[in-house]
This record gives C-alpha cells, structure tokens and sequence, in this order.
C-alpha cells in the first residue's frame, strides 16, 4: 500500500498493534530506519470495534501534528485498503478542497452506547461516520490540543465501536465546536443528504450489479469506497464487501481516493492488479515530469 503511494514530502505515521507477532514488529522498526518520514508507533493490542482503534488512530495525529513538516492533509489508510488515485492525483485533489474535510456523516444510534452513558448528555451531539476522512491540518491542530476531544473521547469509550463516531462529530457541530475546514450542522446536512439521496434513487434506472451503482447517492465522501451489500463480485464479511478480481475494473473508475477492503488470501490477484494500475500512472507522471 505505501509503496504505491509514498512520496519523499509526505509524512507517514504506521500504529503497530501490540498483537503482531515480533518479526512483524522488527520488520516495521527497520522499515522505519529507512526512511526519515516513515514514524512507527508501538500500540497497545487492536482488535476490531475496540476503543485502541481511535486512541491509537489520535496517537498518530498528535504526533503528525507536532511535526514541522508542512503537511497540508491527515487521511487515515488500512492496511486492507487499496489506493485508487496516484499520489500526485490525491495532490490535487486536496489543493481543490482549499482547506474544507471530506468526511462521511450520518445520524448515530443511541443504541451504540453502553450502559448508564446514554442518560448522560454528551460534550457534542454525536454523529456516525467512516474513519476513513481527510482532515486539514488547521483542523488536526486544533483537535489535538482542544480539551473538547479528550471529553469527546472519554465519552465514547463508553460506546460499540467508538472509531465510527470520531470524525463526524467533531466535524458537524459547527456552533458548539466550531473547526477549520468545517461549516456543517449535522442535523441539517444529514436531513439535506436525505433528500438529495431519495429523489437520485427514485430518479437513476441503472440495473447493473456493480459496486459503484451507489457513487450518485453518497458523491460528497470521496475518502474511501465501501460496499454494504449493494452488489460486488466478492464476498462480505460483517456487512461490507471484500473486493475480488472482478471488481478492480469498476473500482478503478471510481472517483474515490481508496478502496476498502481487500483481503490477502481472498482473491489477491484484484489487490495487486489495482496496485499495479496505481505504480504504472506513478511511473508514467515521474517519466514526463520528474518531481
């Protein structure tokens, strides 16, 4: 993944869970030996749906953000992603954003938090999102040394899977937590998104089973591709599609920055065929312009 994207300028920070087994650990301590923008932070175990996911999602925008390196854009990347946009496309991308997120917002459900919390009136209203996002680095500034984020995270580790509930809430509360790069009212974006949403579907005739029959209805969130159940050649597991070789095709069409999720043993053959797309565009822009 990072071979395809990785540029000198750029900063890269890599949260290893305390799980992985010793060599992968001795291998990613000497992948960071390598390159002086390559940073790796040793993390406590990560398991899915788990509050480390966040907390160590945060640990690596503290660090980012403390660095002098002017870096313009945070985006969060799996390691079970695959990137559809070279780096020089995603570039430009964020230059045409002028500073704005991009993030995924939807309305939260209550039944998400556990126990006595949801008697408790939260530091901001929540919203649910990917963790997928681009943030700007005012914005990532700002999150990082605001007390508003750790009463945000205190709340929400006391909720099932808290990593979904992060970006969007901080994003979306434009009077009460006002952010760079950010003017939205959950309640109104959502209800707006709605609409939009219900009159493109009632208006579209496409048939076709492919994972992109859905971009018209969610075009605003260009971060990351997710299929729900909506019609890959894959399989799913918990929900959302992991892709196979039929769908790079498709996926390469798209105009999102990456793909989620791949799997190594399923199929890897669509993983590597994306990736070779992505080093090919790589190659052919450093040929023509060296930079």
């Amino acid at each position: 993944m990072i071979s395809s994207i990785y540029a000198p300028q750029n900063e890269y920070c890599i949260a290893v869970s305390g799980s992985s087994n010793e060599l992968f650990k001795i291998l990613m301590a000497d992948f960071e030996k390598c390159f002086k923008n390559v940073h790796v932070l040793n993390r406590p175990p990560i398991s899915w749906g788990s509050f480390e996911i966040i907390n160590s999602t945060y640990a690596c925008l503290d660090y980012l953000a403390k660095l002098s390196t002017p870096w313009k854009y945070y985006q969060y990347l799996s390691g079970f992603d695959a990137p559809l946009k070279t780096n020089y496309e995603m570039v430009q991308i964020f230059k045409a954003m002028k500073g704005a997120w991009n993030v995924e917002i939807k309305n939260f459900q209550p039944e998400r938090l556990n126990g006595d919390i949801r008697n408790t009136t939260p530091p901001l209203n929540i919203y649910k999102s990917s963790l997928s996002s681009l943030v700007p680095r005012s914005a990532a500034n700002m999150i990082v040394n605001s007390p508003m984020t750790r009463q945000l995270f205190e709340y929400l580790s006391h909720s099932y899977i808290p990593d979904e509930a992060f970006w969007a809430t901080l994003a979306a509360n434009r009077k009460t937590f006002p952010i760079p790069g950010s003017n939205i009212d959950g309640v109104e974006f959502v209800a707006n998104i709605q609409k939009v949403s219900k009159k493109l579907q009632e208006s579209s005739k496409t048939k076709a089973k492919c994972p992109m029959k859905t971009y018209v209805t969610i075009s605003y969130y260009i971060s990351r591709y997710q299929d729900w159940y909506s019609g890959c050649h894959g399989k799913y597991v918990s929900g959302s599609c992991v892709f196979g070789f039929k769908d790079a095709f498709q996926l390469l069409s798209a105009p999102h920055l990456v793909a989620h999720k791949f799997y190594s043993d399923f199929e890897p053959a669509g993983y590597f065929c994306i990736l070779k797309v992505s080093h090919f565009h790589n190659m052919t822009y450093y040929t023509q312009y060296g930079d």
